[in-house]
């Protein structure tokens, strides 16, 4: 019967700790799929150095709403997709560019000089961007912050473009009007 359980225990021991070794590969594995390939890391960097080309030092300060692909404290230039600037007027030469403002918008990847609209909508979120090649797409606020661009071309969050109550508030109202 000693032998049983001395068996049994031994089975036990060996059983835990192979489960431990699996443990620990898993956790190097994961680990160093959480490592950045050196090609991905030559590439961000390359990309942050393209947008930067077109970054205007008569910007720092100003308060724009970004898009971009992570949103933190600080969203370095490189991460940016879209900003608006809301105080600069549109220099385009495009329809109704009297009524839109500036922006920079990803294309490729470099940012390129734009234009930005609010278009007609109940919920007040809803703008195109005009590019300068000429492409269009709509947006809608909810999905970019307001942030202030700062002296090395990143930008610091303040708070969302329109917050989800906002959005909500103009929803409601646009419903009661209907009533």
């Amino acid at each position: 019967m000693k032998m049983l359980a001395a068996t049994v225990l031994l089975g036990a021991a060996s059983y835990a700790m192979g489960a431990d070794s699996l443990t620990e590969r898993n956790r190097a594995w994961a680990a160093e799929q959480a490592v950045k390939p050196q090609w991905k890391v030559q590439q961000e960097a390359e990309d942050a150095q393209i947008r930067m080309k077109s970054f205007d030092p008569a910007t720092v300060g100003r308060v724009a709403f970004i898009f971009s692909k992570a949103v933190e404290e600080t969203i370095s230039r490189g991460s940016m997709v879209t900003v608006l600037y809301r105080d600069t007027p549109c220099r385009l030469p495009i329809v109704n560019a009297k009524d839109m403002r500036a922006a920079e918008t990803l294309h490729g990847r470099a940012l390129v000089p734009a234009c930005w609209g609010t278009l007609v909508s109940p919920t007040k979120d809803r703008i195109v961007v005009v590019s300068t090649y000429g492409d269009a797409r709509q947006d809608s606020l909810t999905a970019y912050v307001e942030a202030k661009i700062q002296r090395d071309g990143s930008a610091q969050y303040v708070k969302p473009a329109m917050s989800q109550e906002e959005f909500m508030k103009n929803v409601r109202s646009y419903h009661d009007s209907l009533r």
